[in-house]
C-alpha cells in the first residue's frame, strides 16, 4: 500500500515520479511495486509513496517511489513533494507530443526547487501503443541529453520489469556519484589541513565547524 505525504521522511532513496496528469505515473509505480495495472484511473491529486527494496550487489537499498499530480490545478501542492529527491523521473507519454514538450519545463522547476544533489531520468511510457507513437526516440534521447540524462521507453501495462531495471540503473548511478562526491570532499578536506600551519589551529577548528555544519544542513 502507498503512504500518505511525510513530511518528515527522510529514509531509503527517495525517487519521484511527475509529468502531466494521464502520462501513467501511477500505473508504472504500482506495477514495478507487484500491484495490479489499472485501466483508466483517476487522476493523482496529492501525494504519496511505495517503498520497494532494490538489490545491488548484495546490498539491499530503500527506494521511496513518489507519486505525483500532473494537473495544471494542482502544480502547486507538487512542487511541496520535490524536495529531498534524489532521483526524478520525468515521465511523458509516447502518443502525446503536449506531454512530451512539458518536460522541459517540469526539469526546469525541479532545478529551481531541490537544492540536494540529484539525478535525472527521461522515461516514454505506454510504449504498449508504439503504433500510435508521436514522440520519436531521437527527440527523446536529444531532450535527455541537455539535461544530462538517461532515456528509457518503458510500458506499465506490458512491461514493468523495464521501468524497475532503470530505476535500478538510476540507483546505481546516484550512488557511484555520491561515492565519488565524498572522496573529493576527503581529499579536499585533506589539503586544506596541510596548507594549515601549527599557529592557526583557531581557524582550523572554525573551518572543520562550518564544514560539519554546511554538510548537516545540506543534508536536511
Amino acid at each position: 500500500m502507498s503512504k500518505e505525504f511525510d513530511d518528515d521522511e527522510d529514509n531509503g532513496i527517495k525517487v519521484i515520479l511527475i509529468g502531466d496528469s494521464g502520462v501513467g505515473k501511477t500505473n508504472l509505480i504500482n506495477t514495478c511495486a507487484g500491484l495490479e495495472f489499472v485501466e483508466g484511473k483517476n487522476p493523482t491529486i496529492s501525494g504519496s509513496f511505495i517503498e520497494k527494496i532494490i538489490e545491488i550487489n548484495n546490498e539491499k537499498y530503500e527506494v521511496n517511489l513518489w507519486d505525483t499530480a500532473g494537473q495544471e490545478a494542482y502544480r502547486g501542492v507538487t512542487k511541496l513533494f520535490f524536495r529531498g529527491s534524489n532521483i526524478v523521473l520525468l515521465v511523458y507519454d509516447i502518443t502525446s507530443t503536449l506531454t512530451f514538450k512539458s518536460l522541459e519545463e517540469w526539469a526546469k522547476t525541479c532545478k529551481e526547487i531541490i537544492t540536494e544533489k540529484f539525478i535525472f531520468g527521461v522515461v516514454g511510457n505506454k510504449n504498449d501503443l508504439y503504433l500510435d507513437k508521436k514522440v520519436t526516440e531521437e527527440e527523446a534521447k536529444a531532450f535527455a541529453e541537455t539535461i544530462n540524462s538517461k532515456f528509457k521507453l518503458v510500458s506499465a501495462k506490458t512491461d514493468p520489469q523495464a521501468f524497475t531495471d532503470f530505476i535500478t540503473e538510476l540507483v546505481i548511478d546516484f550512488i557511484n556519484i555520491n561515492k565519488e562526491g565524498n572522496k573529493q570532499e576527503k581529499k579536499n578536506i585533506k589539503l586544506d589541513n596541510n596548507n594549515i600551519d601549527n599557529n592557526q589551529n583557531k581557524h582550523r577548528c572554525f573551518g572543520w565547524f562550518s564544514k560539519f555544519f554546511k554538510k548537516k544542513n545540506e543534508a536536511k
